[in-house]
């Protein structure tokens, strides 16, 4: 199994409307890889508009970091137009699952990643804040101790 954690650019538009998506893509300058719906019973459903660097075979997260700070520093005045406009974020996805020891799959789980300095310099040039997600594989119902579910 190769690689689950990732890292992608997002950004959050005001309301669940195709045409905010298309004006992103459009002050951007290139299109997404997904364009996410979601929201709970109560609220309003909100959208994002995402673009994923992922390569699972690539044996750390700091590939693709790089791979997204290489494929976005040419456009950064255009990532600033929509920042300005929606927030915008650089999201790091950090999976556990990546850290399991192969011989004591329910044992504990150690790792760590480097933002490098050319990244922070990167956001912090374009005006984008890091969100990094931390993400438990053990399935929900698992005791701890309990081997997790592969995604």
């Amino acid at each position: 199994m190769g690689r689950i954690s990732k890292v992608w650019l997002q950004v959050d538009l005001l309301e669940d409307d195709p045409s905010e998506a298309s004006e992103v893509t459009q002050l951007i300058g290139f299109e997404p890889t997904a364009i996410v719906s979601c929201g709970f019973s109560s609220l309003p459903k909100r959208g994002s508009w995402v673009c994923e660097f992922h390569n699972p075979e690539a044996p750390r997260l700091e590939d693709d970091v790089i791979a997204l700070v290489h494929f976005l520093e040419g456009r950064t005045e255009a990532i600033r137009r929509v920042a300005v406009r929606y927030p915008t974020v650089i999201v790091v996805h950090i999976n556990d699952q990546d850290w399991i020891w192969p011989y004591e799959p329910n044992g504990p789980r150690s790792g760590g990643f480097e933002l490098s300095s050319e990244f922070i310099h990167f956001a912090s040039g374009a005006g984008l804040s890091v969100k990094v997600h931390f993400f438990c594989g053990l399935a929900s119902g698992l005791k701890a101790g309990q081997a997790g579910s592969s995604i």
